[in-house]
Order: C-alpha cells, then sequence, then structure tokens
C-alpha cells in the first residue's frame, strides 16, 4: 500500500501562498505602472504649459498672468515632486513583493522536490513488491512443476 505524502499539507499550503504572492506581486506592479504614468502625464502637462507661457511671453503678459502662472507651476512642481515620492514608494512596495514571491517559490520548490522524491520512492517501492510478487509466483510454479512434472 502506498504511504501517503505526509508532507502535502504543507505543499498545499506552499502552493496557496505562492499564488497570493503573485497575485499581490501583479497588483502591486500595475499600480506602480499606473503611478508612473500618472507622473508622465504630469511632466507632458509641465512641459505643454511651459510652451505655452513662452509663446504667450513673446506677445507680452500682465502682472497678475506672470504672478498666477508663477503659482500654477509652483502647485504643478509640487505635485511632480509628490508624484515621484509616489513612484519612489511604488517601486520599493514591487521590490518587496518580488522577494515575497520569489521565496513564496523556492518554498514551493523545496516541497515539490521532497513530493517527488516521495513519488519516486513510492514507485520504487512498489516495483519492488511487483518484482518480488512475480518472483514468488515463478517459484511456487517452478515447485509445482517439478512435484506434478506431467501436468505440463
Amino acid at each position: 500500500m502506498d504511504q501517503a505524502f505526509r508532507l502535502q499539507p504543507l505543499l498545499d499550503l506552499a502552493r496557496m501562498q505562492t499564488d497570493v504572492a503573485a497575485r499581490e506581486l501583479g497588483a502591486l506592479t500595475t499600480q506602480g505602472m499606473d503611478a508612473q504614468r500618472k507622473l508622465e502625464l504630469l511632466l507632458q502637462y509641465r512641459n505643454t504649459c511651459q510652451q505655452q507661457f513662452q509663446e504667450a511671453m513673446r506677445r507680452g503678459v500682465h502682472n497678475t498672468e506672470w504672478r498666477n502662472y508663477q503659482e500654477f507651476m509652483l502647485k504643478l512642481e509640487t505635485a511632480i515632486a509628490q508624484q515621484h515620492r509616489v513612484v519612489a514608494g511604488s517601486r520599493e512596495r514591487v521590490e518587496e513583493g518580488r522577494r515575497r514571491f520569489s521565496a513564496q517559490q523556492r518554498k514551493l520548490d523545496s516541497y515539490a522536490v521532497l513530493a517527488k522524491r516521495h513519488k519516486g520512492a513510492q514507485a520504487l517501492h512498489a516495483a519492488r513488491r511487483e518484482q518480488k510478487d512475480s518472483d514468488e509466483h515463478a517459484a511456487r510454479s517452478g515447485r509445482r512443476r517439478q512435484l506434478h512434472p506431467d501436468n505440463e
């Protein structure tokens, strides 16, 4: 009779934890890409505003427009700096997620190797048992033939 793999519950748990870590890493990666896209949009918007203001400067601007532009650009630069921090934090979380996933994957791989070894040992045991049964059957048949040579 085959013996059950005693570490199967741990293998199943490791598989589940690896799946969870993979989903979390996927979500973190998506969040990171979204944060990077938002930063790129802010940078593009700043460039567009600067170009538009430079064109307006060639035509001439009033002091009020100049002050409004400076205040607006200060707020935009603040938003860009804040988004840079969000992107940096997101990158750190993605790296941490990768480390967690890798650790879980290594654990799963370890249990999978043990399960494979167990399965191999069980198969070897079964093959030996079959060979023993076959040898015993052949020996019984041989003894029967020796005892009753006329039944052949």
